[in-house]
């Protein structure tokens, strides 16, 4: 099982890939997305095995993955009594990729099997009215797979952001972001909120349901527009 877990990580790793990590904090809830696109054709290769990264997709699509880093050694892999990984294909002209995802309860977030992947200790710490968030210094990653270039990580928050040591703070969204890559891998992960009161953020509500915004929008449209098309041909033949 191990060599199936170094496959799983080195999928989200191989070099020349879109790597990006997306985690929502609200309350006593972390909603982990990972998104990965790469051209079909390249080669996923490891000291185990070596596939295409099309092949590696449709593997780890149609077998469960372990959400907590200290499951994946388990002989029930395949048949799993745990929790998996949400999973599915992405496609786009000459690219494949696929999404992860999983939502976790409380502390259970300090055990992601991504996160974990990077960082020997994932912290989740909670103290009166804050929420401190914290990795080991080291990133892993770029040692384990030398031809990866850089990882993009963000955080969005329900509550207040106080401190953090990001690269970038898009205020309106309430999100952080860092974009990771071999000259600071000793660079460590920090994030401290507010965790007293969710507040609700214009611009987070509209950047997260921006599909289901537009989808409902064209809806009305259309229907309003029949309706009114309607109305006009029943006017008519009155009129006649």
């Amino acid at each position: 099982m191990k060599k199936i877990m170094i496959l799983f990580i080195a999928l989200l790793f191989l070099s020349g890939c879109t790597v990006r990590y997306d985690l929502i904090v609200s309350e006593d809830r972390y909603n982990e997305r990972v998104v990965i696109r790469e051209n079909r054709a390249n080669r996923l290769s490891t000291a185990f095995e070596a596939m295409t990264f099309e092949e590696s997709i449709n593997f780890f699509v149609n077998n469960p993955i372990a959400v907590e880093f200290n499951r994946v050694d388990l002989d029930n892999f395949f048949e799993p009594d745990y929790d998996i990984y949400i999973s599915s294909r992405l496609w786009r002209f000459n690219k494949i990729g696929a999404r992860f995802s999983f939502d976790f309860v409380g502390r259970e977030y300090r055990n992601s099997t991504i996160v974990r992947a990077c960082y020997e200790v994932l912290a989740v710490l909670e103290d009166e009215d804050r929420l401190y968030l914290s990795t080991t210094n080291k990133n892993n990653c770029f040692d384990l797979f030398p031809l990866l270039e850089e990882i993009e990580v963000n955080i969005t928050s329900r509550y207040p952001i106080i401190s953090h040591n990001a690269d970038n703070f898009n205020k309106r969204l309430n999100r952080v972001t860092w974009y990771l890559n071999r000259s600071d891998t000793e660079r460590p992960l920090r994030l401290t909120l507010d965790s007293e009161e969710e507040k609700f953020y214009f611009w987070q509500f509209i950047d997260e349901n921006l599909m289901g915004i537009i989808i409902g929008g064209a809806s009305i449209t259309i229907i309003g527009g029949g309706l009114f098309i309607l109305k006009g041909i029943a006017k008519r033949n009155n009129q006649v």
